[in-house]
């Protein structure tokens, strides 16, 4: 699990630790993945079955997305300060998840401040490379979408994201192929919701979980 703490510093750092699933125990020590110099936000972690991946926002001037990778045997760093976007504006709500041989990175860009898109890069799991030359366009239509969540099926990722009335997804393949162009509604705020099922919205965080 990741988090961000303020211990020893005015700004916040990104910490983490490994968890036993099966009962809560935290096994062995907490890992500073990066210092509070400036501040960071936002942490998000997955797994290849190896190692770990963790990404953050790096609030310095600009957002950035910025990671690090942890061994699974060791809980050793090791690296951090990867640059893991190409986004050249403020970025945000980063979510990971691995499947397919790479992970998929997936994040919320803002290239105005009225317009919330979002972008996607795959990551290689042996060093944090990017694999993509350019970041992968989920959403880039006009409005607000934000809070990307990523989940795998064990043959395309799945990422989904919110606007300020509906929830969308689109599949992307472990290649980086956009499968369903600019997304496919999967829930309508114009339409009633099955009963106990939010509707996603300002409120209601990222909408469905994953």
């Amino acid at each position: 699990m990741v988090w961000r703490d303020s211990r020893t510093s005015t700004s916040a750092g990104i910490y983490g630790a490994r968890v036993r699933g099966m009962d809560g125990v935290k096994l062995g020590s907490e890992l500073l993945l990066a210092d509070g110099n400036f501040t960071k936000d936002s942490p998000t972690v997955a797994s290849d079955g190896a190692d770990y991946l963790v990404a953050w926002v790096d609030l310095r001037s600009v957002g950035r997305i910025k990671g690090a990778r942890v061994s699974g045997a060791t809980d050793t760093v090791l690296a951090t300060g990867l640059d893991l976007s190409r986004s050249t504006f403020h970025t945000n709500y980063p979510a990971v998840t691995y499947g397919g041989g790479v992970y998929l990175l997936a994040w919320t860009g803002y290239p105005t401040s009225t317009d919330g898109n979002v972008y996607a890069v795959r990551v290689s799991p042996a060093d944090g490379a990017l694999l993509d030359a350019e970041n992968i366009p989920l959403c880039t239509l006009s409005g607000h979408q934000d809070m990307p969540r990523v989940a795998f099926d064990g043959g395309n990722f799945l990422v989904d994201w919110r606007t300020s009335q509906n929830l969308f997804g689109t599949r992307v393949s472990p290649a980086g192929r956009v499968v369903d162009g600019a997304g496919f509604v999967i829930m309508d705020q114009s339409t009633p919701a099955p009963p106990g099922l939010p509707r996603p919205g300002p409120l209601h965080g990222a909408g469905l979980p994953l």
